[in-house]
């Protein structure tokens, strides 16, 4: 496999002067090697005096661990339509379940379509300012959904929760993309994704409290009690976000001005200059959108988001109706797949940046959750003991939650120029989020004890996900091939300065990792 390392910087890309100065080049050095980009590194830290060890421990610290945070309770407050069917919203707001699958696909309507216009808005506003906001605005919509009396105030209460929620999830990661290279980078995507895990663990450890001392106290239903929690713990985090978000390196209040220099420019070094201040065009910009470079892996997402989402919303239903547990003990039962996935997918991370490999990883966890799947749900009841099926939900949650950082990473650090990046992670996240509005709906009086729609539809998203996972790695690897060519290089070079940031990633310096 190809390293994660982007080559040199193409000598007319608009690049800082600061690159020649650290090591000088000739036009036949065109490429760098691994070991000549982290010598370059070492200068500009020696320049800057800094301590890449120390630095790299206090990112972690101040713009990991905040975003962590940020992942837990968003997940935390999105994941509980399972839990909410089993602990009785059906019969007091009076719901059938088609009522209550289009209340939820109303949450989704306005998280795909304003996750584009979050990240605009980011561009003007400080992120800590906005993703506190938006942690703040959830939490109280979904602390008020716990009084809602009929439900259409609890369909309106989704579709606001959806709207603030929107605000989130692709900031976090295209701000964490901005103090990483790539091969530093899988490690954080996938430790703070696999906090959802913890998220979905510690949901059903809350309901398991609930059932166990709050039943009927109050005289408030189980469900209102879930919502209640989860909207206080949201409103809570939101103040302490406020503080510890970090903003862009540019503007981070935690880093000095030689660390904000040496970021900056050691992200430069691997890919490029972001041209945050560029306009661009509307045409330029459909001609981002349709780039396979960036279309595939959002299709790779849209696939296994499937699974995803529809192991959150469903798993108590899975317990309770295919391996026929009590509400209790699937209450007990729920918690250990999630941990196991937490554990597996920061595993899965570290190997991958040790490695520095992203393919042959996304098509390992892709085909362990479709074997997950098989093994729970593909033969009739009668024949399948209950340990095998349970063992299939460890590879569904296992693969799926490995498989989808290891997507927003790939593609994240497979894109140069700041309006490619922000709309591919934009577009990488939100496609992956309107699985969770189609997953939905196949689960619709379905078969209660096989989910025959909904798990084939399930597997059908999967084999979309692969197959856009193999168009991916080919596109890359001929596109790196293309890049060397002379006649590439000349004709890019021909490019205004302007045009050659905008262009990003097809800059031949810039070598495509998988």
């Amino acid at each position: 496999m190809n390293s994660l390392s982007n080559e040199k910087v193409f000598t007319s890309s608009g690049f800082e002067d600061f690159d020649q100065e650290i090591i000088d080049t000739t036009p036949d050095d065109f490429y760098t090697s691994e070991n000549t980009k982290k010598l370059r590194v070492e200068e500009l830290a020696n320049r800057y005096n800094i301590n890449e060890k120390k630095l790299l421990w206090k990112l972690d610290v101040h713009v990991v661990f905040p975003f962590a945070i940020a992942a837990f309770i968003s997940f935390l407050c999105r994941s509980n339509l399972g839990l909410l069917q089993i602990e009785g919203i059906y019969f007091s707001l009076e719901m059938t379940e088609l009522s209550l699958f289009t209340a939820y696909a109303l949450f989704f309507a306005p998280y795909f379509a304003f996750q584009f216009i979050s990240n605009i808005i980011l561009k003007r506003v400080r992120p800590h300012f906005w993703i506190a906001l938006s942690v703040l605005l959830y939490g109280c919509v979904t602390l008020a959904t716990a009084w809602v009396k009929t439900r259409g105030q609890f369909t309106a209460c989704q579709f606001l929760h959806g709207l603030f929620q929107s605000g989130v999830e692709t900031a976090m990661y295209y701000i964490l993309a901005q103090y990483y290279e790539p091969s530093e980078s899988q490690k954080r995507f996938g430790g703070i994704y696999s906090v959802q895990c913890l998220a979905g663990a510690v949901s059903t450890a809350i309901t398991y409290a609930i059932d166990t001392t709050l039943i009927n106290k109050y005289h408030r239903a189980e469900w209102r009690w879930l919502l209640i929690i989860e909207g206080s713990m949201a409103i809570v985090s939101s103040v302490i976000l406020f503080f510890i978000i970090p903003d862009f390196p540019e503007n981070a209040r935690f880093i000095d001005e030689d660390e904000t220099s040496f970021l900056v420019k050691k992200l430069e070094i691997y890919q490029g200059k972001s041209g945050f201040d560029l306009e661009v065009s509307n045409k330029e910009l459909f001609s981002m959108f349709v780039d396979p470079v960036v279309l595939l892996p959002a299709m790779a997402s849209l696939g296994i988001c499937y699974a995803t989402y529809c192991y959150a919303f469903f798993e108590p239903i899975f317990l309770t109706e295919i391996m026929g547990s009590s509400i209790a003990n699937v209450n007990k039962m729920s918690v250990f797949p999630w941990i196991c996935a937490f554990v597996y997918g920061n595993f899965i991370g570290y190997l991958s940046d040790k490695l520095k490999m992203r393919f042959p990883f996304v098509v390992l966890n892709l085909l362990l959750t479709l074997v997950g799947g098989a093994l729970a749900f593909s033969h009739p009841l009668s024949t399948v003991p209950d340990y095998t099926k349970y063992s299939g939900l460890f590879l569904i949650v296992s693969g799926s939650y490995a498989a989808t950082p290891l997507l927003i990473c790939w593609a994240t650090t497979n894109l140069g120029g700041h309006t490619r990046k922000n709309l591919g992670i934009t577009m990488t996240i939100s496609f992956g989020s309107l699985s969770g509005l189609v997953c939905i709906f196949p689960f619709l009086n379905d078969n209660p004890h096989r989910y025959t729609k909904g798990f084939s539809t399930g597997f059908g998203f999967l084999l979309l996900s692969l197959g856009s996972s193999i168009a991916y790695f080919f596109v890359l690897r001929s596109a790196n091939l293309k890049k060397r060519t002379n006649d590439y290089k000349m004709k890019f070079g021909e490019n205004s300065q302007r045009k050659q940031i905008i262009l990003g990633d097809r800059n031949p310096a810039f070598d495509y990792n998988y």
